[in-house]
């Protein structure tokens, strides 16, 4: 009987120094794959048995090895458990590709200078956001949230540049005109029909300027509730408590530009929108107020 004998080589493989040419290169007694080499030696590769591969084991380590929270593993047994069968070969190697947003010919773009907007719908708070901090590239979005009924903010459009948008009321068009629409035309949700109102717009006041064409927070005529004229105090435009208290301003006189001093330009064309009061329903912003 010819000698053979086993050893392991540096790389972890088994290496069979064969002194007869009567071994077959798939030996049954190791069940390995065996691979000639060009010299008189066989390496000996450990086969891979699909058929020994724990799925729920490796699931496990999984979890463990990326400390993945409990409950985040509970909901995704939860969806794999929805299923009978998983085909895996329909899922993509990179989580950048799974969690991208579905591409739909629904979202509107369109340029408004100096940037692109995007809008993706409102029947599907706004403040300008920078992408980094070594480039003027920034996002202002057009957010939603329905009240009392989710906790999910989405969003309606979003605008991209490098300077804010030049012009609030082409910023707002796509917004401002699906929302008449379905202000003055009922929705169905789930088997129930919705009238659809605005209950308040948001924004910081340097937003809020822009938005409404107004004056910002640092002129004298900027106060949005009344019409009292603001004082230097330091560094800051203050307005100083008056017995005498100052007349209020209303809807109807930010429309009417009754007091020419607080705004910069005409007046937004989010008054088309129906029962909107631009000067109730935009909360102040209680960081410029201090």
């Amino acid at each position: 009987m010819p000698s053979t004998s086993i050893q392991h080589n540096s790389e972890s493989n088994i290496s069979i120094d064969n002194t007869s040419s009567n071994v077959s290169p798939f030996h049954p007694l190791l069940e390995h794959i065996v691979e000639p080499n060009l010299s008189n030696e066989i390496l000996l590769t450990p086969k891979v048995n699909l058929r020994n591969k724990d799925f729920k084991n490796d699931l496990s380590n999984w979890a463990i090895d990326c400390n993945v929270p409990q409950t985040t593993v509970n909901k995704l047994l939860q969806i794999m458990k929805s299923y009978e069968v998983i085909k895996t070969e329909d899922l993509p190697l990179d989580s950048r590709t799974l969690l991208a947003p579905p591409k739909s010919a629904n979202i509107i773009k369109r340029i408004v200078i100096p940037g692109h907007y995007y809008h993706f719908g409102l029947a599907n708070g706004i403040d300008g956001l920078p992408l980094s901090k070594s480039s003027n590239s920034q996002f202002w979005p057009i957010l939603a949230y329905i009240v009392n009924d989710s906790k999910t903010v989405f969003p309606i459009g979003v605008y991209h540049g490098y300077t804010k948008p030049k012009n609030s009321d082409e910023f707002l068009l796509d917004f401002i005109e699906e929302a008449k629409c379905l202000m003055t035309n009922e929705i169905i949700l789930n088997d129930r029909t919705l009238k659809i109102t605005i209950h308040s717009c948001i924004a910081d006041s340097p937003a809020k300027s822009f938005l409404l064409n107004t004056k910002g927070h640092s002129g004298y005529y900027s106060c949005y509730r009344c019409i009292e004229e603001g004082e230097y105090c330091g560094s800051n435009v203050c307005f100083p408590y008056s017995i005498s208290k100052a007349a209020k301003r209303t809807h109807e006189d930010y429309v009417e530009m009754k007091y020419e001093d607080h705004h910069i330009g005409n007046p937004s064309k989010l008054i088309e929108l129906p029962g909107i009061d631009l000067v109730h329903m935009v909360p102040l912003d209680y960081m410029h107020l201090v």
